[in-house]
């Protein structure tokens, strides 16, 4: 399992989470290696070939541990005091009320049943997405153009009047 920190879990840019069974940590090979990869460390002298046996074989230079700090803290108070589910739901209420609200005539949403639903939507546009993503951004509503699409993604912290603002933005372009 490999995710970013930012952007979905509230954390620094440059973090995210990584794991992997010790079977398959086995199977990976090493890419970069430095001190912080071997079990001796800071011993900068001491050249043997000891990685650890854990994930931390693959923190290769010095560990960012207040951006991990952060990060820890943006999961425990954000997101998983929320809860993932209640996010999801939210996420997809607030992505509910795009669909509901999107001018039929300038947008055609890309729509997957639940067990292929995305917290992403992406919708196709009878302008052109870049110029759309532009002009958006110069009324204060940040959307994505994403080759060709639109890409519109609430947070479950978005509010219902931020859904109505971009609604009432995007249908005006």
């Amino acid at each position: 399992l490999a995710a970013s920190g930012w952007k979905w879990l509230f954390g620094p840019t440059g973090t995210g989470l990584f794991y992997t069974s010790p079977a398959f940590r086995q199977k990976l090979a090493d890419v970069l290696v430095g001190a912080e990869a071997m079990v001796q460390g800071e011993d900068y002298l001491n050249h043997t070939w000891q990685p650890h046996p854990s994930a931390r074989r693959f923190e290769y230079s010095t560990s960012p541990t207040i951006l991990a700090a952060a990060l820890e803290a943006s999961l425990r108070f954000a997101v998983l005091s929320v809860g993932i589910a209640k996010i999801q739901q939210e996420i997809f209420r607030l992505q509910d009320l795009l669909l509901q609200g999107l001018d039929a005539r300038r947008y055609t949403p890309l729509v997957f049943s639940a067990p292929h639903r995305s917290a992403i939507l992406s919708v196709l546009c009878q302008r052109s997405a870049e110029q759309i993503m532009k002009e958006a951004a110069h009324r204060g509503v940040f959307v994505s153009a994403r080759c060709g699409y639109l890409r519109l993604a609430p947070h479950w912290c978005t509010t219902d009047e931020e859904i109505d603002r971009a609604l009432a933005v995007l249908n005006s372009l």
